[in-house]
């Protein structure tokens, strides 16, 4: 189950997925973007399922896992990529702003751990959830988004939470933490020269691209990391190394 699956990172993990014969279900609030991604899926063999959902509704989130459950019988791993990105400056940001940045990044993500994991518990599967973070978590990131840093920041405290409960019922919870990725929600937030210049700063010379996450959260997924949780995975071409 992909969160975020319209675009970006979300649709690079259908797509890698959907190369492996993994179905996928593809939940986003734009449905035209949804339905490209599960062509892209279709392309390369796979299957998917299109549920429209806003993570920071109940209802939504709850609905999807039972369509998935419906479809495919069971749910074996979930990628929390939802997201939104706004600049604002501290002194001028708005409580409205701040609330539905927080209502995306650390509620939706709630939402969707609490959802995924009560099925996996009836179902009594194992199951890993991974969640898509920042570097703007570590203070790595530009001014004018201390929204989106305060979101970050407390999803990866949801993380670690959450594994250290979710642990003992079979349920692995981690995140990958990206530095700048070219995706279309950083589209038109940075100039040609900013990117540059963050392309610079990183050991390996060049800003993240979807595929490169991707990677690290199907690694996450899979049974090749079964001993890991609670962790955060950093991919940032070593701009950040902890």
């Amino acid at each position: 189950m992909i969160t975020g699956a319209a675009s970006g990172i979300g649709r690079e993990c259908a797509i890698r997925l959907a190369t492996r014969g993994i179905p996928v279900v593809l939940a986003d609030v734009d449905e035209a973007g949804m339905a490209r991604t599960a062509q892209l899926v279709e392309a390369r063999g796979g299957s998917s399922l299109i549920v429209a959902t806003d993570v920071t509704h109940d209802e939504d989130c709850t609905a999807l896992v039972e369509a998935a459950l419906r479809r495919f019988g069971g749910l074996a791993g979930g990628v929390l990529s939802a997201g939104t990105a706004r600049h604002a400056a501290f002194l001028d940001l708005e409580r409205t702003d701040w609330e539905s940045m927080l209502a995306v990044h650390l509620t939706g993500a709630f939402l969707c751990v609490q959802a995924m994991a009560r099925a996996m518990v009836a179902s009594g599967s194992r199951g890993s959830l991974v969640y898509v973070a920042s570097s703007v978590a570590a203070g790595l990131g530009p001014p004018r988004q201390a929204h989106y840093v305060a979101a970050k920041a407390g999803a990866l405290g949801l993380v670690r939470a959450a594994a250290r409960e979710l642990g003992p019922l079979g349920i692995r919870v981690n995140a990958v933490s990206p530095g700048f990725t070219r995706t279309p929600m950083n589209d038109g937030l940075f100039t040609e020269e900013e990117l540059r210049a963050r392309a610079q700063n990183a050991p390996l010379g060049r800003v993240a691209e979807p595929a490169d996450v991707a990677r690290s959260i199907e690694f996450l997924l899979g049974p090749e990391s079964d001993f890991i949780t609670g962790q955060t995975l950093h991919v940032n071409g070593g701009s950040y190394m902890p």
